[in-house]
């Protein structure tokens, strides 16, 4: 056997290991992604059904008004009050987090382990991140509406509460619940912030494998996470006060 038939064997050799490791890891990657999607799907599960508990005890309640004015007369339970916006602060990030986690994942496994099968064996092997049919944009859509009103439904909640406790901006219930809306009000901004950078990836994720995106400058982490700060702040503090 002649050197350069040797040297063509091992090649082969070498690329079957290397195409059975990209399978591998490609199983892998699609197997940590479902596990990410039934874990964002329990949160969201979770979370409404806590709404709706939410909402059921209040429909519940005899006088809706006097149960908030008891609220208002106790400053430890308008500390628990102003608690809300951050835990819904905490998941919304976690969950965003997750997305993130899962187009990294997804981007590896279309434009890097893809492209290098595809290099390989001179063909089309992983035909799912290739196919554009109706069935698919459907299930995509619907995901996205999914997690579109997850968003919308856990800030709108955190800007109600916030509106609703502005008043103590006045400093009315003390300086340690100030700071706590205070607090409330960044950890908002943060969810905010971190929303509008998943969608600015989101919106180049076929291109990412390309070239470099480079963020720009208004997108900037800390400018965007203070500007929303400024900007909530200010309209709670001119259009929110409320007198208890």
């Amino acid at each position: 056997m002649t050197k350069e038939k040797q040297d063509q064997l091992a090649n082969k050799s070498n690329d079957e290991q290397e195409i059975a490791v990209h399978l591998k890891e490609y199983e892998m990657l699609s197997a940590s992604i479902r596990t990410d999607i039934e874990r964002i799907d329990k949160i969201i599960g979770i979370y409404a059904i806590a709404v709706f508990g939410i909402i059921a005890f209040f429909l519940k309640t005899a006088n809706i008004d006097e149960f908030m004015k008891n609220i208002d007369k106790q400053t430890e339970l308008i500390g628990l009050v102003l608690a809300i916006p951050i835990i819904n602060a905490i998941l919304l990030i976690h969950a965003v987090s997750s997305f993130q986690v899962i187009l990294v994942k997804a981007r590896c496994a279309t434009y890097v382990i893809g492209e290098r099968l595809r290099s390989l064996l001179q063909r089309d092997v992983l035909l799912f991140d290739r196919i554009h049919d109706l069935d698919k944009q459907a299930w995509l859509n619907q995901r996205t509406t999914v997690g579109i009103f997850y968003c919308l439904l856990s800030s709108a909640i955190s800007f109600l509460v916030l509106y609703r406790y502005s008043y103590v901006l006045l400093f009315s219930r003390g300086i340690s619940v100030f700071i706590l809306w205070i607090i409330s009000c960044f950890t908002v901004s943060l969810s905010l912030s971190f929303l509008a950078r998943h969608q600015f990836i989101n919106k180049h994720f076929a291109t990412l494998h390309k070239t470099p995106i480079r963020e720009s400058f208004p997108l900037k982490f800390w400018i965007l996470t203070s500007s929303c700060f400024i900007i909530l702040f200010g309209l709670f503090r001119f259009f929110g006060y409320r007198t208890c």
